[in-house]
């Protein structure tokens, strides 16, 4: 099993490089490659990107399994894949968008809260005065 390739591997480093053949050396980039897309995409995005980016990733390598090594995935996986693919159609077309606030409403926010502080400061000094 996978013990004794371990085994023989750290025993004789040579051998190690005749284990991987052309398709684990595939799977090593495509996931080194997702790697570096995914801190791309948390350097200029953020964390819900990086999420669809995963989930993309995840379709895209089944898909490749699909041709490079027969995989054939579960009814499961393909309407999870089709869920996450609807999920980052459906973000992209209708983007978290920030509300703005206006400056009057800001102005009237920050009135109220130096309202509500004074009064909680008269609270406090009527109760330390009694």
């Amino acid at each position: 099993g996978l013990s004794d390739i371990y085994t023989e591997c750290v025993h004789n480093w040579k051998d190690f490089a005749k284990v991987f053949d052309w398709k684990v050396w595939v799977t090593v980039l495509l996931q080194a490659f997702g790697g570096i897309v995914v801190a791309v995409v948390i350097k200029f995005a953020d964390n819900i990107l990086k999420a669809f980016a995963s989930s993309l990733a995840i379709v895209l390598n089944c898909v490749l399994g699909v041709f490079f090594f027969k995989f054939s995935p579960s009814i499961l996986f393909v309407l999870g894949a089709l869920l996450v693919i609807g999920a980052v159609i459906g973000y992209s077309l209708f983007p978290y968008k920030k509300q703005i606030k206006s400056l009057k409403t800001r102005k009237k926010e920050i009135q109220r809260r130096k309202v509500s502080m004074k009064m909680t400061l008269r609270r406090i000094m009527k109760r330390k005065n009694q």
